[in-house]
């Protein structure tokens, strides 16, 4: 019998266009599908516990959209790194699969974590997906990273982008101890909301996105500024835990605007124009980590 593949999920929290996920199922070796609640990520992030509140609403759909492919999710929690070191005694894994983050912390995080594996010779492969084009593709002429949104803007839509992928193959799942799904009170925190805005998962941001698309993105140019008016998509949570992929939204945004009219053209424009915001702070933050406490300038 093969050896399984881990595949690490983190802030892409749904089945379609997930190219971790999509390639370990392609691979056909058994899947273990891992979620950690990382103690010292949780220990820095914001107190108020409505965003842990969403991530468990996304990782119990989640669960559900793994089974009714053969897959059986795993979570656990604690030191990130005593984790994978125990689920590698634990299962002999062939590799790990994950998709590439660019935070300060994940990146550092990451690096240590692939130097467990590689250690012991397991293979270790990484993916696009947080963003269309990861901070190194989008480069000034002479390579050096933009610190100006326009000119990076410009470079950015001249790239080729990438397509969705397929939704994953049905795949094989060892039996492990699984410590369920942590909501903010089991993690320890308090919300300071009643009911909340909008509620995790990749059933309900492909929800929102399609309503959007049916009318609102029409005129979202002349909407988005207006408080009173609901002219926006609400995908930004979504889209920071990975419920939606970014290249799905793009590839139906250019879809879009090869059939709209010429007012809906260009507020479909400025809604791209958003999402490569997006993709400029990131960008930004990765070559100058420096950022998170201190000026540009």
């Amino acid at each position: 019998m093969k050896r399984p593949v881990i595949v690490w999920f983190r802030r892409d929290l749904r089945i379609n266009d997930n190219p971790a996920l999509f390639h370990a199922a392609s691979a056909g070796s058994p899947v273990i599908p891992l979620f950690v609640f990382d103690t010292e990520l949780i220990r820095f992030l914001p107190s108020d516990g409505a965003a842990f509140n969403f991530q468990a609403e996304a990782l119990t759909e989640l669960a559900a959209s793994l089974k009714a492919l053969g897959g059986r999710m795993v979570t656990r929690r604690g030191d990130v790194y005593k984790v994978h070191e125990s689920l590698i005694r634990e299962t002999q894994p062939a590799a790990l699969y994950y998709n590439r983050d660019y935070e300060p912390y994940a990146r550092d995080r990451d690096l240590k974590v692939g130097s467990i594996y590689r250690q012991r010779d397991i293979e270790v492969r990484t993916f696009a997906d947080v963003v269309v084009h990861e901070p190194q593709e989008v480069l000034t002429g002479r390579g050096m990273p933009f610190v100006v949104f326009t000119p990076y803007a410009n470079a950015w839509k001249k790239l080729d982008h990438p397509k969705p992928l397929k939704k994953p193959r049905p795949m094989r799942s060892s039996r492990l101890h699984t410590g369920g799904v942590l909501s903010a009170g089991e993690l320890g925190r308090t919300t300071s909301i009643g009911e909340p805005a909008v509620h995790g998962g990749e059933k309900e941001a492909l929800k929102l996105w399609r309503r959007f698309l049916r009318s609102k993105i029409h005129d979202y140019a002349k909407n988005r500024d207006i408080p009173s008016v609901e002219g926006t998509s609400r995908l930004s949570a979504y889209l920071r835990f990975g419920c939606i992929s970014i290249r799905r939204v793009l590839d139906d945004c250019i879809k879009l605007q090869n059939a709209a009219t010429p007012t809906a053209v260009s507020s479909v424009g400025k809604y791209v124009d958003e999402l490569i915001w997006r993709e400029f702070y990131q960008a930004v933050l990765y070559h100058y980590p420096r950022l998170l406490n201190q000026s540009y300038r």
